[in-house]
């Protein structure tokens, strides 16, 4: 399929501050930035899940609607494109967007997953967002049953860090360089958004006015979690050492890279050592 737009997607778990990058990418001249529109990757996630070949029925509903759109560029930073979606892309159309690889601390996403109450695989938003560990392709990991509520919200975002490395690794294969690891908080800072932009093709009609609103929009909250009463973690870095514990015996090679990262807790750290 011929599609002449200049496409951005994020690949993340969420709670990592798509909204907000959302808002930031508008920015950018003649730029579509959204976080979840219509078709929503997420209302056909459940099936996806099940069978992949819907993902490439999805894309070409998706795809049409894109080239609809007016603007030559286009942003679009849900979380769930990059679990279920980006590899059927890549093979049924041969369509390398550029990717923001969005990265935040593991425990803190795992907890603002749990304090919604997002548990993959089991509450309602969490079978729409995240990964199932019995899901093909997903983050191996015995007797996902037996994980607390917060263990499996940690699970998802290992998995999900799992399928940015894919990610980063398809395109390094390929020679392709358009593709940035950025934080929300790394994008505080107006160079660093400018300059992931120019990487993907992206500028601004008038720099010094995108940089007046990019001031204002760091100091607003998006997407800020409800006020809930959610029951304590107990022992949490014990909880986190485990999870990564169980993954090591399926994938080795993935659970010494966590532990490289600066993404772990040092307390699970010692706790996993």
């Amino acid at each position: 399929m011929e599609l002449d737009k200049n496409l951005t997607f994020a690949v993340t778990h969420g709670r990592t501050g798509t909204t907000f990058v959302t808002k930031l990418f508008s920015l950018f001249e003649d730029t579509h930035s959204e976080h979840e529109p219509e078709p929503n990757f997420a209302k056909e996630f459940p099936q996806v899940k099940q069978d992949p070949r819907e993902a490439v029925e999805f894309w070409k509903v998706k795809l049409d609607a894109i080239s609809k759109i007016p603007q030559k560029n286009y942003v679009e930073t849900s979380n769930v494109f990059g679990k279920g979606y980006f590899i059927p892309l890549l093979r049924a159309f041969d369509i390398y967007p550029n990717l923001i690889l969005l990265a935040r601390e593991f425990r803190d996403i795992a907890k603002s997953l749990y304090k919604r109450g997002s548990i993959p695989a089991r509450s309602q938003n969490g079978k729409l967002f995240s990964c199932h560990p019995e899901q093909p392709g997903a983050l191996p990991i015995f007797k996902h049953d037996q994980l607390t509520d917060y263990q499996m919200c940690y699970w998802a975002v290992l998995d999900a860090f799992m399928r940015q490395l894919q990610a980063e690794g398809i395109y390094a294969s390929k020679g392709l360089n358009n593709f940035a690891w950025v934080s929300a908080n790394s994008l505080h800072e107006f160079e660093i958004l400018k300059n992931c932009g120019e990487l993907f093709g992206l500028k601004f009609a008038d720099e010094e006015d995108a940089k007046k609103q990019h001031a204002e929009m760091i100091q607003k909250t998006f997407n800020a979690n409800p006020e809930r009463e959610v029951e304590p973690v107990e022992d949490i870095d014990k909880q986190e050492a485990i999870v990564i514990d169980r993954i090591a015996y399926y994938n080795m090679t993935f659970a010494e890279t966590l532990l490289q990262t600066d993404f772990v807790d040092p307390h699970t750290l010692k706790k996993f050592a």
